[in-house]
């Protein structure tokens, strides 16, 4: 995994909102400032898993986990933002 981030080091990020749209499920928009200058938002989905890839909603146990992880689906669709 360590991999697939090289090419996008981070100079730092923003979480700007979470929306739980399903009961183990969320999408997390982000700011990305990228070390190259640029700066993105971007859009994370996330779902609530037990050890069997079960959606556990609260109060259920499970771990919270990212649906991609590779980071040329997520910053595909990125929108650029202007630099501070």
């Amino acid at each position: 995994m360590r991999e697939a981030y090289e090419p996008f080091p981070l100079a730092s990020f923003d979480i700007l909102a979470i929306g739980h749209d399903m009961p183990a499920a969320c999408t997390v928009t982000v700011r990305l400032d990228h070390s190259h200058g640029a700066r993105v938002t971007a859009a994370l989905r996330w779902v609530k898993e037990d050890d069997h890839a079960y959606p556990k909603p609260d109060p259920w146990p499970g771990e919270w986990r990212s649906v991609i992880w590779d980071p040329l689906h997520f910053l595909a669709p990125a929108r650029a933002l202007p630099p501070t």
